[in-house]
């Protein structure tokens, strides 16, 4: 068995997640992590915190993230950046929002 080394948080994410003294992350970085092996490679996605826009006239805009995509094989020790999705960049059109996010009715 050998442990991969993942890639260093983002920026955002370094502010809000420290080590604590006995030296395990908080909050849990399961939070914002998730990695994924298939066919060799290992496929890695971190989401950086939420921020709100500070504009409460617009509710579909208040929650803004970003997702980190990265990928290595195997047999690699350096990740290859795949790209990164803005939530300002998507469109809501034709999409569901969830009822616990305050967005009912706004399509």
């Amino acid at each position: 068995m050998r442990l991969i080394q993942l890639p260093p948080l983002t920026p955002t994410n370094k502010v809000a997640f420290r080590s604590s003294s006995n030296g395990t992350m908080m909050p849990p970085l399961d939070l914002i992590h998730d990695v994924t092996c298939t066919d060799g490679w290992f496929r890695f996605v971190e989401m950086e915190g939420s921020e709100s826009d500070g504009d409460d006239s617009n509710t579909s805009t208040q929650f803004r993230w970003t997702v980190t995509m990265s990928k290595t094989t195997t047999c690699s020790v350096n990740w290859e950046l795949c790209g990164t999705v803005n939530s300002t960049d998507l469109s809501p059109a034709g999409s569901c929002f969830l009822p616990g996010f305050g967005l009912e009715g706004h399509h």
